[in-house]
């Protein structure tokens, strides 16, 4: 039994247009365990900018438990860099580059979208793909909890 074989996992898929300064509320869905915390991880992305930089942050507003940053602004979920083939203002993610964040478990997260050096940007839209990881939990002690549950009412 390896390491990810104590997780659940969940794939959220966030698409956007217009969003001006590229400030974003992405609805996670429900948590699928009763859980203190879960794990975050941004593994594609694209985003078209209305002008051309030298790179894009996407930054979740609100610190991650294994973070930190020189700029004390939220957790960096990844760089973008311009997409190979593409046009100036197109920008991806490439394979393998975003940290695994730990969060508490939370149904909303605020993305915020920058230049390198932390300016505002803003975009014509785009598409976020993330991939949540819980802890699961043994089922002896979720039928306990039922139990107990039963019980009190």
């Amino acid at each position: 039994m390896g390491y990810d074989d104590n997780f659940t996992c969940k794939y959220v898929f966030f698409t956007f247009t217009d969003q001006g300064q590229g400030d974003m509320e992405i609805d996670l869905g429900e948590a699928m365990e009763r859980i203190p915390n879960m794990s975050i991880e941004l593994i594609q992305a694209k985003v078209i900018s209305v002008n051309t930089y030298d790179g894009l942050n996407v930054k979740m507003l609100g610190q991650a438990i294994n973070y930190f940053g020189s700029d004390h602004i939220g957790s960096a979920l990844g760089l973008l860099n311009i997409s190979q083939g593409g046009t100036e203002n197109n920008y991806q993610l490439e394979f393998g580059e975003s940290p695994v964040l730990t969060i508490g478990t939370t149904r909303r997260i605020q993305v915020k979208l920058t230049d390198s050096y932390g300016t505002d940007i803003s975009t014509t839209g785009g598409n976020l793909i993330f991939k949540l990881r819980y802890p699961k939990q043994p089922d002896q002690i979720t039928a306990t909890y039922a139990m107990e549950i039963q019980r009190q009412l």
